[in-house]
């Protein structure tokens, strides 16, 4: 994923111990997340398992669009997994991009093409425009593929909500979601796929990101980190699949926690299920 305007509440760190945020940040935030219903946890989770290079999966692997000559170990195993075989249509899941947007006029087009992009095809995108004021919706109106369904909110209620909104449409067995002003490498739906079809045992993988300008010029990378972690600050960053189960199992995104959606929907993950991490930009 390249990002081009980083929310910096995704990056706050918290002290567990305290309430309040370190680093001299504004302690009323902190104090304003909680009154939100933000959850606190105790200590770090232990659901984790993570994710470093190894090349010895290079060879025979190179006509897969994620490998480019590395593939990925799973430390608590001890062992080089092999890759699922995606050219197969039974190790093809159905995945559901759920693409939020209000007033994105000047992105939308770019996200769109990232996902229609994908030479993993078998997806749906569901965009929830949430009320948006400018010409979204004329831009949207230009898109006719037998993947893409366009939902429509009469006002703007949020993102948590249109997140919601989304999912609730959404019939993949594996689901992500990116806002409109990001982008998807193209191997990203690839990638995870794989790696989820590879390991039933795992519930979500993340991965690095590429942060860029309004322009698409590359400003750095963004490495995201260890999810045992998670209770400390948000490691798992905007580029992210997980199984459907994660979101029965947590009931979709609390509409209270506006900003912070994302860690507060991560935080409740990490108390039943597992996470990797894949040590690449998507």
């Amino acid at each position: 994923v390249a990002l081009c305007f980083p929310r910096e509440v995704l990056s706050w760190i918290v002290e567990i111990s305290d309430p309040h945020f370190r680093d001299g940040t504004d302690y009323l935030l902190a104090a304003q997340l909680r009154s939100r219903g933000l959850p606190w946890i105790s200590h770090a989770p232990s659901l984790v398992e993570h994710l470093e290079a190894d090349s010895t999966l290079a060879a025979g692997h190179s006509h897969r669009p994620c490998s480019n000559g590395v593939g990925f170990r799973l430390h608590y195993a001890g062992y080089v997994p092999e890759a699922a075989d995606l050219t197969r249509p039974e190790n093809r899941p159905l995945v559901s991009v759920v693409l939020p947007v209000y007033n994105g006029r000047d992105y939308i087009e770019q996200a769109l093409g990232s996902i229609l992009a994908q030479p993993y095809t078998h997806w749906e995108l569901i965009v929830v425009n949430d009320g948006s004021t400018d010409n979204t919706a004329e831009i949207l109106e230009r898109y006719h593929h037998p993947q893409l369904q366009v939902l429509q909110h009469a006002h703007n209620r949020n993102l948590p909500a249109s997140l919601n909104t989304g999912f609730q449409a959404a019939r993949g067995e594996l689901l992500t979601w990116i806002s409109h002003d990001n982008l998807c490498r193209p191997e990203m739906l690839w990638c995870m796929t794989e790696f989820l079809v590879a390991h039933p045992e795992i519930d979500i993988v993340y991965s690095d990101m590429d942060v860029i300008d309004s322009q698409g010029r590359f400003v750095r990378l963004w490495i995201t980190g260890d999810a045992r972690r998670l209770s400390h600050r948000n490691t798992v960053g905007l580029s992210f699949l997980y199984r459907r189960q994660v979101h029965e199992t947590l009931g979709g995104y609390r509409e209270a926690v506006f900003l912070a959606e994302d860690y507060d929907f991560w935080l409740r993950a990490s108390r039943h299920f597992r996470f990797a991490r894949l040590p690449k930009s998507l």
